[in-house]
């Protein structure tokens, strides 16, 4: 694979990444706007068995995500020098990003969804902040996407 080729598979990769981790932006922008103009529609009640439920799956989501991506990630390149063994270690290393910031993602997700049942800020953020570390942490890693040239 030449080098121009292998830099713009990897720009692409920090793409996707760029574009998910603004997303968590316009949840925060989106979880304000309508929170502001809106009311709870949701009673206390119900919100307090939410919120422990959402926070365990949240943090069941973070522990596992780890082992999800060892799981899934190619350990070497494939055997051999061809082409079409360095594109398949370099393809699943692109869906496991994927998938992994997906899942991180969702983290945010479960703020989102606290808050404007609850219109607690703390949720929205802290959940928000959290799904953001872990993308930052799983970020696409250049010698890792090298290593399976």
């Amino acid at each position: 694979m030449t080098e121009q080729r292998h830099d713009q598979d990897f720009f692409k990769l920090d793409l996707i990444w760029y574009a998910m981790l603004s997303s968590l932006g316009l949840y925060l922008l989106a979880g304000l706007i309508v929170g502001a103009n809106t009311e709870s529609f949701v009673d206390p009640s119900v919100c307090s068995v939410v919120r422990p439920v959402l926070y365990l799956i949240a943090l069941l989501t973070l522990f596992g995500l780890g082992s999800i991506r060892k799981l899934l990630m190619p350990v070497q390149p494939d055997q051999g020098n061809n082409q079409a063994a360095q594109q398949s270690g370099q393809q699943r290393y692109a869906t496991v990003l994927i998938i992994t910031l997906a899942i991180a993602e969702s983290i945010g997700i479960y703020g989102l969804v606290l808050y404007l049942l609850g219109r607690n800020l703390v949720d929205l953020l802290l959940l928000l902040a959290v799904s953001a570390a872990v993308m930052y942490y799983y970020r696409p890693n250049l010698e890792d996407f090298q290593r399976l040239q």
